[in-house]
């Protein structure tokens, strides 16, 4: 036996107590994972995904904290109800309902445990109908925060249960000036809903992309809204509606990226946004008028006509000789010139007597470049 095994057996009961209790004392202290500073532990739970960052807040105040803080917010049908968006839009009608009640329900929880913190980044994609207006609009109150830089909203789906479209919800931009959420937001992006008119509504000074996808918006507010985004670098206008002119204007001197697809119909486009880079447009653009020293080096046209939209491709032609023929012309630093051309195309004329059969070459590229 070891000799400090000896002297240690042979000590009295009073003194190994004791010896035990001092080792004990200068034994190192153990880490508690309550014990950790408050900014290490937001900074943990922001790394974590949003469903186990949730989870932590039963831990401890610090832990709740951490999580009311979380700054990316995705509330879709799959972290809110863990059910797939396929699963959600082809339910039953009953199942349909209670769907949307839980998620409305959940939402709500979510955002009363973020209150006063606010989000980075808030997204948004459910299928909600002017009756959800007033949970929309608190949601969106609450997530309008200086710290606000991303807002995506997407309220679209199906459902196989309604007779008649419902009204979609109409969304004020003035909701976001509310508590400051305008000034560092640096992505909208909006899909399936209606905008409410302006009105005195100041801007995004820093916003850099506008997404706009089956948003219903008129002229005038269009114009008025572009007028008020100077450091807008790209643009998308996907199904929103019959423009007569659309002019995207020397003040978004920044902007390098535009896309009107075909489900947008534009019957006078004017560009004077002098740093353009990339134009990409569909079918259904009457006439484009560009500035003489434009910067566009490329553009990608979709002259694909849906089946279901032979009347509105009534541009078809007039647009696609324009392509060949004046657009290279007109663009002296073009580079490249992409062509999305189905082979068999069917287009009414004017009077809608009779099917003009067109035939075209398939999808491609046309490399163009100015001769010095």
């Amino acid at each position: 036996m070891a000799p400090f095994l000896l002297r240690w057996k042979r000590l009295p009961p009073e003194r190994k107590r004791r010896r035990h209790i001092a080792f004990k004392r200068r034994r190192r202290p153990e880490l508690r994972i309550d014990h950790l500073p408050q900014d290490i532990v937001e900074r943990i739970v922001s790394f974590l995904p949003m469903k186990d960052a949730a989870r932590t807040s039963v831990l401890s105040s610090k832990w709740q904290q951490g999580w009311a803080s979380y700054p990316k917010l995705t509330l879709n049908s799959e972290t809110m109800l863990g059910a797939s968006k396929c699963k959600v839009d082809y339910a039953r009608k009953f199942e349909s309902e209670q769907y949307r009640l839980k998620f409305i329900k959940n939402v709500n929880t979510i955002m009363r445990q973020h209150h006063g913190f606010g989000v980075e980044e808030f997204v948004l994609q459910f299928r909600l109908v002017h009756r959800d207006a007033q949970h929309l609009d608190s949601w969106l109150a609450l997530a309008a925060t200086a710290r606000l830089e991303r807002l995506a909203i997407d309220l679209s789906g199906s459902s196989m249960h309604c007779d008649t479209y419902p009204e979609e919800y109409a969304f004020s931009l003035q909701l976001l000036e509310n508590k400051g959420g305008t000034a560092h937001l640096r992505i909208l992006q909006l899909t399936k809903l209606s905008l409410k008119p302006l009105g005195d509504f100041r801007g995004f000074v820093n916003l850099s992309a506008l997404e706009l996808k089956l948003v219903w918006v008129t002229q005038d507010d269009l114009q008025s809204l572009l007028c008020k985004c100077p450091c807008l670098e790209r643009l998308v206008l996907n199904s929103c509606g019959d423009f007569a002119c659309l002019h995207i204007g020397h003040h978004l001197h920044r902007l390098e990226h535009l896309s009107i697809d075909g489900g947008t119909l534009v019957d006078n486009l004017r560009i004077d946004a002098m740093n353009l880079r990339a134009f990409s447009h569909g079918y259904n653009i009457g006439e484009i008028i560009v500035r003489e020293d434009c910067q566009i080096r490329e553009v990608t046209a979709d002259m694909n006509v849906p089946p279901c939209d032979y009347f509105r491709g009534i541009y078809y032609k007039d647009t696609l000789q324009y392509m060949f023929t004046g657009l290279p012309s007109a663009l002296p630093c073009l580079e490249k010139l992409s062509l999305n051309i189905l082979e068999d195309i069917k287009v009414y004329n004017r009077r809608a007597k009779m099917l003009e059969q067109v035939h075209a070459s398939k999808a491609s590229d046309l490399e163009h470049v100015p001769q010095h």
